[in-house]
């Protein structure tokens, strides 16, 4: 078998898994850590322990914020895409402890928008628009829905400024592991008991 025909039929027995896999499997979220921080330090590395089963195919990294101020200041909220900077670091080690995802947290929010086709580029950088129009991954759209899924229920929300204490800051995260969820490679099984997976989470020391 030559070079091309080794790789042509790795190719089919792959695509033929993932088309079991896509048959048979049924989506699941689980929930895998949640916890509470008082007065976190800027800097701080949380290490998020991961154990759960099946085929993982992603994580939701959801972050609330109650941000105070000290003394007659106004906070303004960073300009270069500011929530997702609430992490300096986002990096996951697999179960053989490969490094699978390490860099920032705006660089993941903006992979997100091109994954999902929506986000081409800041029109003062230069960059033409295409179709679909662009638009932002974790944005709501605008709507007549009885159910006030739209501008005023934020997925993520930051305030533009603010000067008084008890703001929220909301930011949602997605880490890949798969390419999508029809693409399965890069997903991770994870059904063993030998070995733990671990996110870690840089809270920003520049916050």
């Amino acid at each position: 078998m030559s070079a091309a025909q080794a790789a042509q039929a790795a190719q089919q027995q792959n695509m033929a898994a993932r088309v079991a896999v896509l048959q048979q499997a049924l989506n699941m979220w689980q929930p895998i850590f949640t916890n509470t921080y008082s007065a976190p330090t800027p800097g701080t590395v949380y290490n998020i322990p991961v154990r759960q089963v099946g085929f993982t195919k992603k994580f939701w990294v959801e972050v609330l914020l109650t941000l105070n101020v000290g003394g007659a200041e106004t906070e303004t909220l960073n300009p270069q895409l500011g929530p997702a900077n609430i992490f300096s670091n986002i990096t996951l080690n697999d179960l053989s402890n490969y490094m699978r995802i390490n860099t920032s947290g705006w660089h993941l929010w903006l992979l997100s928008c091109y994954k999902q086709g929506f986000f081409c580029g800041l029109s003062g950088g230069g960059m033409a628009s295409f179709q679909p129009n662009p638009g932002v991954w974790g944005a709501c759209f605008t709507n007549d829905s009885p159910m006030n899924a739209k501008s005023n229920f934020g997925v993520i929300v930051a305030p533009s400024t603010y000067a008084t204490a008890g703001q929220t800051v909301r930011m949602v995260y997605e880490v890949p592991c798969a390419y999508n969820d029809v693409d399965l490679r890069g997903a991770i099984y994870t059904s063993v008991v030998s070995a733990t997976m671990n996110l870690q989470l840089t809270l920003n020391p520049n916050f």
